[in-house]
């Protein structure tokens, strides 16, 4: 009969069915994927990165009477996102399949679409850390040097050093990213707002308020001293090919195989002037 479903076609409708699961798992769990710029719709097949322009701006002169003008130029310059071939490989045992109590198969596609989270956010974070040093410097110690505790200073140093590179406040693209044992110290700073008066603004996960124009989120990514602040045009994130999760028969091991991967990429933008990244000042 022609139009028989056979292995083939069950197979690859399986395939698909766990592969959108793993890029539901990944949309859910993934934190930092959310704050930053996707340019994933201009990664094209055939290249092997991904070029973002960035330009110089314009400033206004003053025209001085029977003078010619100045023009101005601009210079135009490239952020590469580079992407790499990421997967999570794991091997489910016939035995250990069948008499186990929990669903084995359900465990390992959500697990390997959290692994491919973790690495989609540690791409991204290690990007955020890459302030520029150049003058004026987005990488600094905290005001309070000593004990590396995030302090009212150091929330309007920032806001003060972001909105001289141009970051305006007048949106929800601002975020302060800090670590738990961070998330203590600022709630004892007067003035943040709580994420559940925010309205119709969606929460982002781990995201707890807003202070000075910041949202801010707190994730275990971070090391107990670091807090990033940063525009959502700090960072490009880019997948050139949608998450998958393939599978097959492994009979050599009469085990079920599955391989959870994609082609993806993080860079730095705007020369690490839209994100700023304070650490231990010893």
């Amino acid at each position: 009969m022609a139009n028989e479903i056979g292995v083939t076609e069950a197979g690859d409708t399986r395939q698909a069915l766990v592969s959108s699961i793993v890029q539901e798992v990944i949309a859910e769990k993934a934190q930092l994927l959310p704050l930053v710029t996707d340019y994933s719709a201009q990664a094209q097949p055939g290249a092997q990165s991904l070029g973002v322009p960035r330009r110089d701006t314009f400033s206004a002169s003053t025209k001085a009477e029977n003078t010619g003008v100045t023009n101005s130029e601009m210079t135009f310059s490239v952020d590469t996102i580079s992407f790499a071939h990421k997967y999570v490989s794991a091997k489910i045992e016939d035995i250990a399949r069948v008499q186990s109590s929990v669903d084995v198969p359900g465990e390992v596609v959500k697990e390997i679409g959290e692994a491919m989270a973790r690495e989609a956010d540690a791409l991204i974070l290690a990007q955020l850390k890459l302030g520029s040093t150049a003058t004026p410097d987005h990488i600094l110690p905290y005001n309070d040097a000593t004990n590396d505790d995030i302090e009212l200073a150091d929330i309007t140093n920032a806001r003060a050093l972001l909105r001289s590179q141009g970051v305006m406040f007048n949106d929800e693209n601002n975020y302060l990213l800090v670590s738990p044992e961070q998330e203590s110290f600022l709630l004892s700073i007067e003035g943040l707002i709580d994420a559940s008066r925010y309205g119709d603004v969606t929460v982002q996960s781990g995201e707890i308020g807003k202070i000075f124009g910041f949202r801010v989120v707190v994730s275990d990514l971070l090391s107990p001293t670091e807090s990033i602040f940063f525009n959502k045009g700090a960072c490009g994130f880019a997948s050139q090919m949608n998450f998958k999760l393939e599978y097959q028969r492994d009979l050599d091991n009469l085990a079920d195989h599955y391989v959870g991967s994609g082609l993806m990429g993080a860079k730095v933008l705007a020369a690490g002037k839209k994100n700023i990244f304070f650490a231990d000042g010893h």
